[in-house]
């Protein structure tokens, strides 16, 4: 696929509606190493639109939402 680069960003995992995260826990589990150092300073509301056509995935922020101080 080509697309502009932009902020890149790590997905564990996508929803659309209710569901249980218990199998994307799992799969955490077994990652290896066990741990990283990771800072999130701030999360995303997204609205993503997929065009299977184009086969390209984009999305608009809706919300920055900051954490810590």
């Amino acid at each position: 696929m080509r697309y502009p680069w932009g902020v890149q960003h790590l997905t564990i995992s996508y929803a659309n509606g209710e569901a249980s995260s218990d199998e994307a826990q799992r799969l955490l589990r077994r990652v290896r190493p066990s741990h990283v150092l990771l800072r999130i300073d701030a999360v995303y509301l997204v609205d993503v639109f997929a065009d299977p056509q184009a086969k390209s995935i984009t999305w608009d922020d809706l919300a920055r939402i900051p954490l810590g101080g």
